[in-house]
């Protein structure tokens, strides 16, 4: 790969059994999220957008490891189940998002290149995206039971996402102090 051809995306993956209570939520509720990691976006839907295609994928991982050995693991909980204003868009809002909100601030600051996204940053771990407005179908996500134990995130993550499918192109460690 010499460049991005897609959005492509920069998350911290969920650890196991918290991914898969992510997946069984979205199993009930949006199945078309169902081939999407089970992450917290660092970089992509929200904030400083997805990483713009005319860059060098190697240098683009070459700046985020370096990132990841000074960026110790984050530990996080979740702290309920909210709706992105005007939307139907649902997801697991953090009790402390200030750790990610320094993250994606060191991520902005690297000199990589993103492309504009219109919605502010908002660490989040996407559930549903509901279809209608069936009240009944909003109250049941709103009150589904997701996962309040904390949990620690170690793994960063780009993803390139082609035909409503998630390509893994990058993995590494923080592995800070």
């Amino acid at each position: 790969m010499t460049k991005f051809e897609h959005d492509t995306y920069i998350v911290l993956a969920l650890p196991e059994p918290f991914a898969a209570e992510v997946r069984r939520i979205r199993g009930k509720y949006d199945r078309g999220l169902d081939p999407f990691p089970a992450e917290i976006t660092v970089a992509g839907s929200s904030g400083i957008g997805p990483l713009a295609h005319d860059q060098e994928p190697e240098q683009v991982y070459a700046v985020l490891n370096e990132i990841a050995t000074s960026q110790a693991p984050i530990k996080a909980r979740f702290e309920g189940i909210l709706c992105f204003p005007g939307t139907h868009l649902f997801y697991l809002a953090l009790a402390n998002p200030q750790p990610f909100i320094r993250l994606h601030e060191r991520i902005a600051g690297s000199g990589l290149k993103f492309n504009a996204t219109p919605y502010p940053y908002t660490p989040h771990c996407t559930l549903a995206g509901l279809k209608g407005t069936d009240k009944r179908e909003l109250a049941l996500i709103q009150s589904e039971i997701y996962p309040k134990e904390t949990f620690l995130l170690n793994t960063l993550s780009v993803y390139e996402v082609r035909k409503e499918r998630c390509f893994l192109l990058h993995r590494t460690k923080l592995s800070g102090k």
